[in-house]
């Protein structure tokens, strides 16, 4: 199998010759690691060879301005600030904190040429469409991105407000979820016509002990609108990965309702059992390896870390890939080696 055929063949239950693994890494960490890493990413290069990942794909281009140090205003009018330049920055400023803003309030348009969220220079379509033809000539899996429409609510009304507007059901309400709806249906229509493999969304929408709203408003408010949007691609012959961090556990029948195809349990968040009992055959798993522990394990914690996920995981079928995120700048040059090793001891 090739390295697309593979890839899709693990979402799809189809038997794959391998588990797909992926090793993100910030632009911070690089700064710091820079030589090493090189050396790193030589000796172990079946990895990065492998790797068919968002991370390599069209959607991030290098470092984008909300990883750069200082403020930013993004195409929504969101303003961003940064005191750790290689790492994501937060949203400061909300165009919509008072909801008197919103009847004026207009969003981007998607299918115009505008700076790149997710990466350096501009969001071009013509350009991309040319880049994915290119793509699929050399038979590489066609990533698309779906954006972050959970997210894009509080970097737009501000954290604590978004929560009473869902805690007193804010009439405003639907009429933002509908404005976000209405970009993100033109977005991901544009992707699919183009013939894209799969399709990314993020909503970090849970905290490490639980969802950030009752699972009766998440049905209530953003299932339908997930529902129709994924429901889009996958009538196309597209993936939909969903991206959230956090115990999601409450609301992932919905998740699988709504027909996506890949979600990232977070390790930490999640207990690997449960994984194993939620997740396991029923929806393929993205496993977030427990980055959190990353600057702290040992090599033979980290070797054992990813043992027992393939262990409880894997299967002849498929329906596993792993994801270890190396973010901050403290996690030792030795810990990242053994993952390496470890994604080649049990993954191929």
């Amino acid at each position: 199998m090739n390295i697309r055929e593979n890839f899709l063949n693990t979402i799809e239950f189809k038997n794959p010759e391998w588990i797909p693994c992926t090793i993100g890494i910030s632009p911070r960490y690089n700064s710091r690691f820079g030589k090493e890493l090189e050396k790193i990413k030589e000796k172990y290069s079946i990895i990065w060879e492998r790797d068919a990942g968002l991370h390599n794909s069209l959607v991030f281009q290098g470092i984008g301005p909300g990883w750069k140090k200082g403020y930013f205003t993004d195409s929504w009018g969101c303003v961003w600030h940064n005191d750790n330049e290689g790492l994501e920055g937060v949203v400061v400023g909300h165009p919509l904190s008072d909801w008197s803003s919103l009847k004026d309030y207009r969003p981007p348009d998607p299918l115009e040429t505008r700076p790149n969220e997710f990466g350096g220079g501009v969001f071009d379509w013509g350009k991309i469409a040319q880049d994915i033809k290119e793509q699929k000539k050399n038979k590489k899996l066609v990533w698309g991105c779906g954006e972050r429409l959970f997210d894009r609510m509080y970097f737009l009304r501000g954290f604590t407000n978004l929560m009473m507007d869902f805690a007193t059901e804010d009439k405003n309400l639907p009429l933002l979820i509908e404005m976000l709806f209405d970009y993100e249906k033109k977005l991901v229509k544009k992707w699919v016509s183009l013939g894209i493999d799969a399709i990314w969304f993020h909503t970090d929408i849970a905290t490490q002990e639980a969802l950030m709203i009752s699972p009766h408003h998440f049905r209530k408010y953003l299932k339908p609108a997930y529902k129709e949007l994924f429901g889009i691609c996958r009538n196309a012959g597209t993936h939909v990965y969903l991206s959230t961090d956090g115990r999601v556990l409450e609301i992932l029948d919905d998740f699988i309702d709504c027909a996506v195809s890949m979600q990232d349990p977070q390790l930490g968040a999640i207990k690997l059992e449960e994984v194993q009992r939620h997740y396991k055959g029923r929806i393929c798993i993205y496993l977030d390896l427990e980055m959190q522990k990353f600057p702290f394990c040992s090599t033979d914690e980290i070797d054992k870390m990813i043992k027992d996920a393939v262990d409880m995981l894997a299967s002849p079928r498929g329906g596993l890939m792993l994801w270890a995120g190396i973010y901050d700048d403290v996690v030792p040059i030795e810990n990242l080696e053994a993952i390496c090793k470890a994604f080649i001891k049990y993954c191929f």
